[in-house]
């Protein structure tokens, strides 16, 4: 016959399954477990916050501090992105626009904070030219220092990140990149765990001191329709980061999107425009990109659906990424979606190139061949991309060799 346990063999069981591992004596019941208060000390490094939810919820939180609003948040930002794509002159943008004042990628102010870049993949030379151009004659900001060099996190780089966080409360600190400052393999772990523990001890110290800290880090070479798990290395890396920055631009194209993610921030994509000549990133707000207007023109030209592979031969793009911008496209309902793999001009998408002449808005010529991309001096984004306003011209001739070969893609 079985006998039913009593109080003090649940109390004990309890004990032992909130407390595996260490010593339980402290606890004498159940209740003294729930309200977080044992008769003994107990033999634990970090002690558990008890905390009714019924007072939790009569606090008044304090509010969330931006370091770029709507982009960065305090805490800890992991800014991913495939090499010499920017991402530099994009925390360099954002450090000088966080240590001014006023307005980061020419739209979103900022307040201004005390603020460090750890730029450790360059030399004092390289960060000087590069800061010169972003500067464009203003004055360097006082409250922005640089490093070029950083011991590793477990090397004493905790240390130092906790010792710049005690004396600059709130402030904005960088580290390019990831792989500079990361402790060495410690082989006794699983790899999602050495990518979680590389970035836990920032994250604490963030939180602890307000800070928002940034680490920049590449993508993988394999593409994905989600963003984070483009990131290379384990999912440990995005799970330790408060928030998450996917920088995505195609080469020899000025337009890019930044994805963001992230326990405080909502999730989005944001358009960015890079200036390389003088090393400056803007946000293009309600414009479409050089990259969508192309999407948007070559369907209304062709009035009729197009598959990827027709989108991706007129753009003279690859396949993955002419999927991966109509997929886009298509939900933020830019452009049509016709049944599978096919999309379609959207009458009520307005076109909204810039108008300044002298703008990057889309500006190519015909060509001969599809293979041939050749780049105009002075102009940026797609080139060999006919422009529409000359086609009617060349219809009334008959088709011209970028309609045949398009025609041939079907």
């Amino acid at each position: 016959m079985s006998i039913a346990p009593t109080r003090a063999d649940l109390d004990e069981k309890l004990l032992r399954t909130a407390h595996l591992g260490r010593e339980t004596r402290g606890f004498t019941s159940a209740e003294e477990i729930a309200a977080g208060k044992p008769a003994i000390a107990i033999k634990s490094a970090v002690a558990p916050a008890f905390i009714k939810a019924s007072e939790l919820i009569s606090r008044e939180p304090p509010p969330l501090k931006w370091a770029i609003p709507g982009i960065q948040p305090a805490g800890l930002t992991l800014l991913v992105g495939r090499p010499k794509l920017g991402k530099s002159s994009l925390i360099g943008e954002l450090g000088i626009a966080s240590a001014a004042g006023g307005r980061a990628l020419g739209r979103i102010t900022v307040e201004a904070a005390d603020t460090h870049l750890n730029l450790l993949e360059d030399t004092e030379r390289r960060v000087k030219t590069r800061l010169e151009m972003q500067l464009e004659n203003a004055a360097c900001p006082e409250r922005l220092t640089i490093s070029t060099t950083w011991p590793r996190l477990d090397q004493g780089g905790l240390e130092w990140t906790e010792a710049w966080g005690k004396k600059h409360p709130g402030g904005r600190i960088w580290f390019d990149t990831l792989a500079k400052i990361r402790p060495a393999s410690s082989r006794n772990g699983t790899l999602y765990q050495e990518d979680y523990t590389a970035l836990a001890g920032l994250q604490a110290i963030a939180g602890r001191y307000q800070l928002a800290i940034g680490v920049v880090h590449h993508t993988r070479k394999m593409a994905s329709d989600d963003p984070i798990e483009t990131i290379s290395g384990t999912q440990g890396l995005a799970g330790a980061a408060d928030t998450v920055l996917v920088l995505r631009r195609e080469r020899a194209h000025r337009d890019a999107v930044l994805f963001v993610t992230g326990r405080d921030v909502e999730e989005a994509e944001i358009a960015l425009r890079f200036d390389p000549g003088r090393c400056r990133w803007s946000l293009l707000g309600d414009e479409l990109s050089e990259e969508r207007l192309a999407v948007i023109r070559l369907l209304k030209h062709y009035d009729r659906p197009l598959s990827v592979k027709e989108i991706a031969l007129g753009l003279h793009r690859s396949y993955e990424s002419a999927r991966l911008l109509c997929w886009r496209m298509g939900n933020a309902g830019q452009i049509l979606v016709e049944g599978k793999g096919r999309y379609a001009h959207n009458p009520r998408t307005l076109e909204t190139p810039e108008t300044d002449s002298n703008s990057a808005a889309l500006k190519v010529s015909p060509v001969s061949r599809v293979s041939t991309v050749s780049f105009v001096s002075g102009v940026s984004g797609i080139s060999g991309f006919p422009e529409y306003d000359g086609w009617a011209d060349q219809e009334a001739d008959g088709e011209d060799e970028q309609d045949e070969l398009i025609e041939e893609g079907r």
